[in-house]
């Protein structure tokens, strides 16, 4: 009887069993999860920070100049400028070195805006790192105790150093910027953020896609204008000729305006002199009433930008017919 009952509840509970999945509705649960990364010992510490190359030693700091954007004529394509930017950073932590998990650096444009969040890579050429450490003394953005206090640290395996490449181009603007390094432990602890500034330079720098402002066939008293657009189209001609819609582009890094001279056109054959002309520039119109003299607008053209220029003359009553010939020079200006 005994045996029955065995084999009758071993059924029942088979059967029990292979009813669940149609009879019941499973539940849902939600568990939350939680931890703590319980920070131990003392955080990292940035024993020095510095950025390179310093292209002025003859000023206190980093200085970068970017070499302008250059723009080739029988393309009409434009190359922009680019400058190294390495940030290099010593540091140390009491709980050993082994102890320093990642080291970042975050690098501010002048209005603020990050250019660059990046981790750091350790640097170990020791050839590298005394060439680093030579220019950071030279630029004075470390002394000379300071260095000799950094190779005592890292020839004794308290410190490392690391460092991150980057670059400044044409299309970042000229100011102050300002570089933060920051390191955290394996046990969470962050260190303390060391930031200073670094200059970039103002560079002025232009292209122009035209080598003659050709009017064509005048009339007294009648104003004739060459209008410009705002594309840089290619200078196919190398012999020069070049009447290509008349168009500047700001190849620098900060914005620029606009100078013009004109000198008077004089007639091949009969010697007589055009000397009315005006200039349109971000639309803002310019006259000469004397040739010769420069004309400066107010107005900027921002880094990075193309925009036209208006050429227009108007001969005086008594020019005669003739072949005119004269100059106008460009150039541009730092606002």
């Amino acid at each position: 009887m005994k045996k029955v009952l065995a084999i009758l509840l071993a059924l029942a509970l088979v059967l029990s069993f292979t009813a669940i999945p149609v009879m019941a509705e499973v539940q849902e649960e939600d568990v939350l999860t939680s931890g703590v990364i319980a920070g131990g010992g003392s955080p990292p510490v940035i024993k020095a920070k510095w950025e390179l190359p310093d292209d002025d030693p003859l000023t206190p700091g980093c200085q970068i100049i970017p070499p302008p954007g250059t723009w080739n004529p029988a393309t009409g394509l434009e190359t922009e400028g680019v400058n190294p930017l390495v940030v290099w950073a010593v540091v140390k932590d009491d709980e050993g070195i082994g102890d320093i998990m990642t080291v970042q650096n975050e690098v501010l444009e002048p209005d603020g805006t990050m250019k660059w969040q990046e981790k750091m890579t350790e640097v170990t050429d020791l050839e590298v790192i005394e060439d680093a450490k030579a220019a950071a003394v030279n630029s004075t953005q470390i002394t000379q105790a300071q260095a000799l206090e950094l190779d005592a640290e890292l020839s004794k395996g308290e410190a490392k150093i690391y460092c991150y490449e980057g670059e400044i181009d044409t299309h970042q603007p000229a100011g102050m910027y300002t570089a933060i390094v920051y390191a955290t432990d394996k046990g969470g602890e962050t260190s303390i953020k060391v930031s200073n500034t670094f200059e970039v330079i103002s560079i002025l720098a232009f292209a122009i896609d035209f080598d003659l402002v050709d009017w064509g066939p005048m009339k007294p008293l009648t104003k004739d204008q060459v209008s410009g657009n705002e594309v840089m189209e290619a200078m196919l001609n190398a012999a020069g000729q070049n009447k290509n819609p008349p168009t500047i582009k700001n190849l620098g890094n900060d914005p620029l305006t606009l100078k013009l001279k004109f000198d008077p056109m004089i007639g091949v054959v009969q010697k007589k002199v055009i000397d009315r002309f005006d200039a349109t520039f971000l639309g803002k119109t310019r006259e000469w009433t004397t040739t010769g003299q420069w004309v400066t607008w107010a107005d900027k053209l921002e880094r990075c930008h193309a925009t036209q220029i208006d050429f227009s003359v108007t001969p005086g009553e008594l020019v005669t017919t003739d072949t005119y010939k004269g100059k106008v020079y460009v150039t541009v200006v730092d606002p």
